[in-house]
């Protein structure tokens, strides 16, 4: 055998010319740390918006029922002045308060906005 064929059996190889190494074996899914801390923190993400979601719910809710509340109850004080259970002063004294209370949870302002003052005509040069 000539000697270059033996020197190159035992020099080492290039790096790209080696094989690759063998692929670990995989763990199992449960026992990768890496996993569980992603499925914690999703978990933890999870439950916190379920409870943002839960609280914007709730206050919409009331809010919604705080409303239906003051118009159900114009609407009994018309009946009660309608049927003549009470005077005129009385039903218009409940009527703006109540009114009132709406506009704030509606968030109107209390008076209408004034108009604008009507614009001047435009003057003919001559």
């Amino acid at each position: 055998m000539p000697a270059h064929s033996l020197q190159s059996l035992f020099a080492p190889r290039p790096p790209w010319a080696q094989e690759p190494p063998a692929p670990a074996a995989p763990r199992p899914l449960l026992e990768n740390s890496e996993f569980l801390i992603a499925c914690g923190l999703m978990a933890v993400v999870l439950f916190g918006g379920a409870i943002v979601l839960s609280y914007f719910d709730r206050r919409r809710k009331r809010q919604e029922a705080a409303f239906q509340d003051s118009t159900a109850q114009l609407e009994s004080y018309r009946e009660l002045y309608e049927n003549g259970e009470i005077t005129e002063s009385e039903y218009l004294k409940v009527r703006a308060r109540v009114a009132g209370r709406i506009r704030e949870e509606v968030h109107l302002p209390t008076s209408p906005p004034k108009p604008a003052p009507p614009a001047e005509p435009p003057t003919p040069e001559s």
